[in-house]
């Protein structure tokens, strides 16, 4: 699609989520056939920070979920933003998660054992520090440090389920201060098969 998507933007919403820890009810996106449009929302993670384990995959940050229901494709940008510690000399990765399936680039691949098959790396390691990944590499302490994380995924009609993943290398890690906004964006016909590099998503392969 050669049309910027910024030429799609004519409706614009915004909603002030509430920290709790899950969304009871889908937040369901009006789409009016031949009508732009662009919602944000945005949730806060609770205060007092929270700790994550040393995990071979990624477990989420409490209170910054959000789920929707669209019927029409749709564009996300989701943005992580807060501040992360971590043990020293311990790698800390941020990556942000739908239905379970970690945003990575261009691609959704799943929070398990089976994402080195996607062909984004040769190790589990390459593959989650993937977008970067936080590290202090002094023995004696460790140094909490502003992270932005942004991630983009073009999904088919449905129900969609969003998160912040988090994985502790080594020891543990905190994210605290955490602040994710949710940007939706459909083009008038919204019947695009790819948006740039980006493929419109039907299924989550297994």
């Amino acid at each position: 699609m050669h049309t910027a998507v910024s030429a799609f933007f004519l409706l614009f919403w915004i909603h002030a989520g509430s920290s709790s820890n899950s969304s009871s009810t889908p937040i369901q996106i009006k789409s009016v056939g031949g009508t732009a449009v662009q919602a944000l929302y945005v949730k806060y993670q609770p205060g007092g920070g929270q700790s994550f384990p040393q995990m071979d995959i990624f477990t989420y940050v409490n209170g910054v979920n959000e789920a929707f229901h669209i019927t029409r494709n749709t564009l996300f940008k989701v943005t992580f933003q807060g501040a992360a510690y971590n043990a020293p000399q311990g790698p800390l990765a941020i990556q942000i998660v739908v239905n379970d399936y970690l945003i990575i680039g261009n691609k959704v691949v799943p929070n398990s054992a089976a994402r080195i098959n996607y062909g984004l790396g040769t190790s589990i390691f390459a593959v989650d520090i993937l977008n970067g990944y936080y590290q202090v590499d002094s023995d004696v302490i460790g140094i909490v440090m502003p992270v932005t994380r942004v991630a983009y995924v073009y999904l088919a009609p449905g129900i969609y389920s969003f998160n912040v993943g988090v994985r502790s290398f080594q020891s543990h890690g905190n994210v605290d201060g955490a602040t994710v906004t949710y940007e939706l964006t459909q083009s008038p016909n919204a019947n695009e098969k790819t948006i740039g590099t980006f493929p419109l998503v039907k299924t989550f392969a297994k």
